[in-house]
């Protein structure tokens, strides 16, 4: 994501390769990606799943801004800051939760974690208000509490993905499957109420043969 003075932020990149064992792959190829970000000022990581923190893709970043500084989120039961020291990354600001972090050029951010392990990021930006919601999964009742906290949104970037496994049997039909993550994708929408909407997270294919079947 890029401001309009030019500060750029970077939310869990994965730009080549695989995770999860080999289990997932891109569905596209992007071989402009990493031109795109090896000016980046920040990057944070909403979580430490592979599709989210992905190793591979966080060493060629090191390699082309060793400076990049990290907005590392630290709670009782997980701690990013150290994560990234151990990789070399010298830059490092922690963000605990609900605590509102103000960036030099005056960036304002706070993390909301949810379910022990994801978190969604608002950004206030001279007043525009941007929440990533991620792959956030939380209830109805939350995300109206969540809402009143955080008043007006601007810009909601929020997760279309199917990103988990169907432990049904027998395995749904395919619409009913992408009927139901429609519905979660439009719920999360309007009890958030806000004023544009950007589909967010990158296209990914299962390639085991577990879940091939799935996409």
């Amino acid at each position: 994501m890029c401001f309009q003075d030019g500060t750029k932020i970077i939310f869990d990149p994965w730009f080549e390769g695989k995770c999860f064992s080999d289990g997932w792959a891109l569905q596209f190829s992007n071989p402009k990606a990493f031109e795109e970000i090896k000016d980046a000022n920040y990057l944070w990581i909403s979580h430490l799943h592979g599709d989210h923190f992905h190793a591979k893709t966080l060493k060629k970043l090191f390699n082309l801004n060793e400076n990049i500084c990290i907005i590392c989120n630290i709670s009782e039961n997980f701690d990013v800051y150290k994560i990234f020291k151990n990789m070399g990354f010298k830059n490092l600001i922690p963000i605990r939760e609900r605590k509102k972090l103000v960036l030099p050029n005056g960036l304002k951010i706070t993390r909301y974690p949810t379910t022990g392990i994801d978190n969604m990021l608002l950004i206030d930006y001279k007043n525009i208000k941007i929440l990533n919601y991620n792959d956030c999964n939380i209830m109805k009742r939350t995300r109206k509490t969540l809402k009143k906290e955080i008043g007006r949104i601007d810009f909601f970037l929020n997760n279309f993905n199917h990103a988990g496994k169907i432990l049904e049997f027998p395995t749904p039909s395919n619409e009913k499957i992408k009927n139901r993550f429609k519905k979660i994708f439009l719920d999360s929408i309007n009890d958030f109420r806000p004023k544009y909407v950007i589909p967010f997270a990158y296209f990914h294919r299962y390639i085991s043969p577990e879940t091939f079947s799935q996409n």
